[in-house]
């Protein structure tokens, strides 16, 4: 990942640095693993944890939440996935390909799932 004064990260290299295992050489769902997320992992809905430190949600590579807290730019612009297919709310997110970068992460307002 990045450092002050450098570029951020691209979408698929944050998403390397967030939920690759190097041990099981496979993708987790989670930045912390499989299971289900609790409020020891990461700060989630509305919480206001701000100090929490959380270790126990970090990610194979030490990271720490990479889930909670704040939204994280990217350096990859928005553009649909493969497959992509309009759905009934076409404003959502269509409008914005090409004309914005990617987030990951998640801030302290959302829910679970």
């Amino acid at each position: 990942m990045p450092v002050c004064g450098q570029a951020p990260a691209t979408e698929a290299e944050w998403e390397y640095a967030a939920s690759f295992d190097p041990v099981s050489r496979m993708k987790r769902r989670y930045p912390w693993g499989d299971d289900a997320w609790t409020t020891a992992l990461a700060n989630l809905e509305q919480e206001h944890r701000q100090r929490a430190r959380l270790s126990a949600g970090d990610s194979a590579f030490g990271l720490r939440q990479m889930i909670g807290n704040v939204w994280e730019w990217t350096a990859s612009t928005f553009l649909p996935y493969p497959g992509f297919v309009r759905d009934p709310y076409q404003e959502y997110s269509e409008p914005w390909f090409g004309t914005h970068k990617v987030l990951r992460g998640g801030s302290l307002p959302l829910r679970r799932g």
